[in-house]
């Protein structure tokens, strides 16, 4: 249709397609771009996920042909019942359907049956009612999808059902007619062994009458063993020796900055006397969620202020071993973001003897250490003398976790997933209502005003409900613990899943958008903590992110409000073991899913998969690692997805390299020509920083941070 409106006449067939990726839908809208340009060919078409096609984007492509005269004459009619006779085994639409093992809509799947012989088969295909009317083009969409359905369905019953084959490439597809009825047959016919992963078809759309409507010429459908799945991550925190480097201390070459507890006076003495110039902000006492998220605040405000400077800083949490360490986790989480933001400002939590304080030259020479040190740990601590870094470790699956959960639930109990109103929440009720029979209560801090998708889970013999609570306020979590969903029944699972997002660069980041993301997180998570104390709970599973361990651009409120989820799991782990909790407590650090959840656009996603091998998530393989968790009782736990050997670089390296100690060793001499490099490349980036963000470029000062300039994560990635 964009063809024909671009360039007035009929399409007469199409020629070299290629079906090039597949692509997972999400629910609810998703964008396809359509391409078209002049070749000498024809018309070349690309189908892709982003606006401009990039690599790994584009869906599918080929060449449309406008002319007449290339388009060969009409096939003879058909002897259908010729076809018909020679076919003498069938299959029903309902078969085909468990056959491809792929869920689709009615509209999408018009196969009724399928007769078929040992190199040929013939499908009928018919439109349900409210797919008939209302499509201008010849090539209906819904009759197209299911002559090629036809030839997979063909495919698998041909080589028993051994694999999926996917739609891979087609020669040619010449249109013989202007319209389509709403009944039709696919005649499909092998035109090559079926021995290999390749086979090839001829596939003809026949009228009533066999008349040649659409052929479809050498259409393959290639073996998925040739796009292999992607691998699946599982990893856990541990602590690893990190001695500090010997020689000479060098703190000179960057500010130091310093976040004190409340109540810390030795430590904020020695910090003082050591570093006379330093800057040192107070936190107030952690004593509610307020407090806890303010102190983030006060972190941010900190790192703002250095960013403005424009100098190298490093920013310090020194914790003594009797201050609790994960009310004020949620700094690190910021700190992480802040490093991927701004290079420039670094910063680590340190947990440290208290008994260090005994000893005030001993002190401050482990602080002017710690202030030098190169390494990357967002999290410094130190066990029996010796420094430990927080790193991580792939994780060995130590039981089948498919059983776990219906031993630990029993039908009638309760399970909370809180965000519920979300694509994950619906993909959560629907595992645990269907496997467990337990009851699901999903909340959220909206009335609900479309409740059609908690119809359909009702209609699927799900017990489901949804309740309006905003879980940052004690009494409204109160009040639905008493209310109908929960009267008379066994709470024994929390799944906290509610989130906020509001992205932007620190530097304009404010704090009542802070304050929106941060309270989901850490005032829900304490909220119903506190609320659910006496619950006979089998599992409390909060919903991380991997923004909490490796910062994200544009998110360090969101990071810092999951970085606190982390250290609250080890925590309330902890509250368990000494019987004051109940239930296997985890959190688990997410990427997105592919289905449901936040999203982010295409150019974003295949940013984060070229550089660092990540891709969304699959459904099926986030509730098995969900399963898997509370099925070990890991308390915390990171997935990821993607090209297992890039992940493992990113997330399995040691961390050891160190930033220089003297910044004057490795400062070069700049001669007149490197000036007048350095300003063409600063005026080639402003250029480009310009097309982005649709601005003149001479409106970019080279020497202001892009995020003066409303750059946010989006922004980044399509800069990059």
């Amino acid at each position: 249709a964009a063809a024909e409106r671009r360039e007035g006449c009929a399409v007469t067939g199409m020629t070299h397609v290629v079906w090039r990726s597949p692509m997972a839908v999400p629910p609810g809208e998703t964008t396809l771009y359509t391409h078209v340009a002049r070749s000498a060919a024809g018309l070349d078409f690309t189908i892709s996920s982003t606006a401009t096609p990039l690599p790994g984007s584009t869906c599918a492509q080929g060449v449309l042909r406008m002319d007449a005269g290339d388009a060969p004459p009409r096939p003879p009619r058909a002897d259908l019942d010729a076809v018909v006779r020679r076919c003498t085994r069938s299959i029903d639409g309902t078969a085909c359907h468990e056959l491809l093992g792929v869920v689709h809509g009615p509209r999408m799947f018009p196969i009724r049956s399928i007769r078929h012989a040992e190199h040929e088969a013939i499908a009928h295909l018919e439109l349900p009612v409210s797919g008939a009317p209302g499509h201008a083009g010849v090539l209906h969409p819904s009759l197209m999808h299911g002559s090629i359905l036809s030839a997979v369905c063909f495919s698998l019953i041909q080589d028993g059902e051994r694999q999926l084959r996917l739609p891979f490439t087609l020669e040619a597809l010449w249109i013989h007619a202007s319209t389509m009825p709403s009944t039709c047959h696919a005649h499909v016919r092998q035109v090559s062994t079926a021995d290999g992963a390749i086979q090839r078809y001829d596939i003809d759309l026949l009228d009533a009458e066999g008349e040649c409507l659409v052929r479809l010429e050498g259409f393959t459908a290639r073996s998925p063993v040739a796009a292999r799945r992607p691998d699946v991550i599982h990893a856990v925190p541990a602590w690893r020796a990190a001695p500090l480097p010997s020689g000479k201390r060098h703190v000179a070459a960057h500010d130091l900055a310093f976040l004190v507890p409340h109540g810390q006076a030795s430590l904020h003495r020695r910090i003082l006397d050591t570093f006379p110039r330093a800057r040192v902000v107070w936190l107030d006492p952690p004593t509610s969620a307020t407090a806890i998220a303010e102190n983030v605040l006060r972190a941010m405000a900190l790192v703002q202020d250095l960013v403005r400077e424009g100098r190298d800083a490093r920013v310090l949490l020194p914790l003594p071993d009797d201050e609790p360490w994960h009310i004020h986790s949620a700094i690190e989480g910021l700190l992480n973001t802040a490093r991927n933001e701004h290079p420039r400002v670094r910063g680590r939590l340190l947990r440290y003897p208290a008994s260090f304080h005994d000893e005030p030259e001993s002190f401050g020479r482990w602080l002017v250490a710690e202030a030098a040190a190169g390494d990357d740990a967002s999290a410094i601590r130190y066990q029996e003398g010796a420094r430990q870094a927080l790193r991580w470790e792939e994780a060995v699956e130590r039981s089948a976790p498919h059983a776990a959960l219906s031993t630990l639930l029993e039908p009638g109990d309760v399970v909370w997933i809180t965000g519920g109103a979300g694509g994950i929440g619906r993909l959560l009720a629907t595992r645990f209502g269907r496997e467990t029979g337990v009851r699901v209560v999903l909340s959220g801090r909206a009335t609900l005003v479309d409740d059609a998708w908690l119809s359909a889970l009702r209609a699927d013999g799900i017990d489901a409900w949804y309740v309006r609570c905003d879980v940052t306020r004690a009494d409204e979590v109160e009040a639905t613990l008493a209310d109908e969903p929960f009267r008379d029944r066994r709470l024994r699972g929390v799944l906290h899943a509610a989130g906020v997002l509001r992205d932007a660069w620190l530097a304009r980041k404010t704090a009542a958008e802070a304050m929106e993301v941060l309270a989901p997180k850490i005032a829900g998570t304490l909220v119903l903590d506190e609320a659910t104390r006496a619950a006979p709970l089998a599992f409390f599973v909060m919903f991380s992110s991997l923004a909490a361990v490796m910062g994200n651009p544009g998110q360090a409120d969101y990071a810092a409000a999951n970085a606190f989820l982390d250290a609250f799991a080890l925590h309330r782990d902890a509250q368990v073991d000494a019987g004051v909790r109940q239930g296997r407590t985890c959190s688990i650090n997410w990427p997105l899913w592919r289905e449901g959840g936040m999203r982010v656009d295409a150019q974003t996603e295949e940013h984060a998969r070229h550089m660092v091998g990540l891709e969304p998530l699959d459904t099926a393989e986030a509730l098995a690692s969900l399963a898997w968790a509370i099925a070990t009782g890991t308390p915390r736990l990171l997935v990821a997805q993607g090209r297992a050997d890039t992940l493992r670089a990113v997330l399995f390296a040691d961390g050891s390299t160190a930033m220089p100690a003297d910044a004057e060793q490795t400062t070069a001499s700049v001669t007149p020509t490197d000036d007048s490099r350095l300003a063409s490349l600063v005026r080639e980036l402003a250029e480009v920083a310009a097309a982005v963000l649709k601005m003149d470029a001479d409106a970019i000062d080279g020497s202001t941070g892009l995020s003066h300039y409303g750059f946010d994560s989006i922004y980044l990635t399509e800069y990059a």
